[in-house]
């Protein structure tokens, strides 16, 4: 029976109608538990003020890891609302089912989204949530071995794989400044892909970058894997020199690595 009432303890905490129910009338809140009598004396000196203090300090720690992965979006946010009072609803309207870092990353992300759709508020706003949403993800992949690869002593046979892992978010002009992404100006457009992966370098951090439609780095996207042959062919050696300094950073931020064979 202690795991009905570890049940009863979690839902007194996380559950503001349940917990309301019960300090209006314990035995009401109580009657769908099978539960000893020693266990109901328990429960009955509990005094309600503790549960609250418990609800809202867990709350506040739960808000407290969101703020690490969203903290670009609650600045913006707030600057509209009242974060506070939308956060804390946030969590008592989630207040069942696994708390687990990842669910409750969606959990954050879907209330807030729901909330973006259903007020007059800048477009930015949900473009930053979502890049958030999915750098959280991106981040807690299993860790990527340091690349240490360069463009150099490469042939037309030498493969350029684009990592498998990656995400692709698109993004307005004003999300993007906001990410300290500076858009080429010969190439701008209303809304830009930005593709989001795991750091090679440091754990839990991601790199992002705009992917410019045309480019060889937007074919690399697309093609997930060709050779320095096949570039070539397709975009020319002078395209390919020019664009070298892309696939150069493509590979420092880990959504390149090389393959060096000697054979087709």
């Amino acid at each position: 029976m202690l795991a009905e009432l570890q049940n009863i303890l979690a839902r007194l905490i996380r559950d503001k109608a349940f917990n309301s129910l019960y300090i209006e009338d314990i035995n009401k809140a109580l009657s769908q538990y099978k539960l000893t009598d020693e266990e109901r004396d328990y429960l009955f000196s509990i005094v309600p003020s503790s549960m609250n203090f418990l609800q809202e300090r867990i709350a506040i720690e739960r808000l407290d890891h969101r703020s690490g992965e969203f903290g670009l979006f609650i600045e913006e946010i707030s600057r509209y609302c009242d974060y506070q009072d939308l956060s804390m609803k946030f969590c008592f309207q989630y207040n069942t089912g696994s708390l687990q870092k990842l669910s409750d990353v969606r959990c954050y992300y879907e209330f807030f989204a729901a909330y973006l759709l259903s007020y007059t508020l800048p477009e930015y706003l949900y473009d930053i949530l979502q890049y958030c949403y999915k750098n959280t993800l991106i981040c807690w992949e299993s860790y990527t071995p340091k690349n240490i690869d360069q463009l150099n002593h490469i042939d037309t046979n030498t493969k350029i794989h684009f990592i498998k892992r990656h995400d692709i978010v698109c993004i307005g002009i004003e999300a993007a400044h906001l990410l300290g992404l500076e858009p080429d100006k010969k190439r701008l457009d209303d809304r830009l892909d930005v593709i989001i992966c795991k750091n090679p370098n440091t754990p839990k951090t991601s790199s992002c970058t705009i992917i410019y439609p045309g480019t060889i780095f937007d074919y690399l996207v697309h093609q997930k894997s060709c050779t320095v042959g096949d570039i070539v062919d397709r975009f020319g050696i002078n395209a390919f020199r020019e664009q070298a300094w892309l696939l150069e950073d493509g590979l420092a931020q880990g959504f390149l690595t090389l393959d060096r064979c000697n054979a087709p």
